[in-house]
């Protein structure tokens, strides 16, 4: 009963199935959910809006807040296990996370990039003074770093620049190694040596890559969902002309995900929500007219 005035707006499906949610409420509450697949849970009241979470590799929380109005963001992890929350880089606004997997937490902020080992965090030197909102370990272990001021490779050894005037927005690996880089002007595509543009999506804002079981690559704008397949670059017609991206503040902003099934889902700013199957898309009734952001 609780729950029904909440509006849920981040979430995260853990290693083991747990599901993670958080809120805001209709008085201004903010809390963080839990759901084991059968009953949802309160863990704790938030100071803040969440922008993002993630997991570690020891099923602790990540979590990136916004504070000051949201002109700032700032990073917290949960353990899972006391419920003890920790403070981290205090002084920066963090725009992105990922874990490596060597189990080093990278993060991305509007003034540099940091490394953290367990204990303490340490600045990568050559990335003072740049903002990083996007980040990706690659198969090869390479660490890609994107921001408003291009795109960075650590290969083990140096950093290298590439996409030198790009804003970076998503970062996504394919299966057969490509890497996908959605910018504030269209999409790029890497094959290891070289970059191509993709010409049909010159203009676009792309924030949000995946690729389904038939190995095509999809990419999400603010009012245009792309799919590439054999035959180049279209849209599904169920949704051309909607808007799936939401301009709302404290939303993942990013309403499109692949599951395990291989389904795609997308979520519209107020018209439904939709599944791909691989062959068609279907649109549940229920959720015909809800806003997913």
């Amino acid at each position: 009963q609780r729950m029904r005035w909440e509006w849920f707006y981040t979430m995260l499906e853990a290693n083991d199935g747990t599901l993670w949610a958080t809120s805001f409420g209709l008085h201004g509450s903010k809390s963080l959910w839990q759901f084991n697949g059968e009953n949802w849970e309160w863990i704790d009241s938030i100071e803040s809006q969440v922008n993002q979470m993630l997991e570690d590799k020891n099923g602790d929380l990540w979590v990136i807040y916004d504070r000051y109005g949201g002109n700032s963001k700032t990073l917290k992890s949960f353990n899972i296990i006391t419920g003890d929350w920790t403070d981290h880089l205090q002084e920066r606004t963090v725009l992105a996370l990922t874990e490596s997997s060597s189990q080093q937490m990278w993060a991305g902020t509007d003034n540099g990039l940091w490394q953290f080992d367990g204990s303490d965090w340490q600045e990568i030197a050559p990335m003072v003074g740049l903002g990083i909102s996007s980040l990706l370990q690659t198969e090869d272990q390479s660490i890609w770093a994107g921001g408003r001021d291009g795109l960075w490779r650590f290969d083990g050894i140096g950093w290298k620049q590439h996409l030198f005037d790009q804003e970076i927005l998503t970062l996504f690996e394919a299966s057969d190694g490509r890497l996908w880089t959605g910018t504030d002007n269209g999409l790029w595509q890497f094959d290891g040596r070289n970059w191509y543009s993709q010409n049909q999506l010159v203009g676009i804002k792309i924030t949000k890559l995946v690729e389904s079981q038939d190995k095509s690559v999809w990419a999400l704008a603010k009012d245009s969902l792309w799919r590439l397949s054999l035959t180049g670059w279209s849209q599904p017609n169920p949704l051309k002309g909607k808007e799936v991206y939401s301009e709302i503040w404290h939303s993942q902003r990013s309403p499109m995900i692949e599951t395990k099934q291989g389904y795609i889902w997308v979520g519209t700013h107020n018209n439904g929500i939709w599944r791909y199957d691989g062959t068609e898309w279907w649109q549940p009734i229920a959720l015909a007219e809800i806003g997913c952001h």
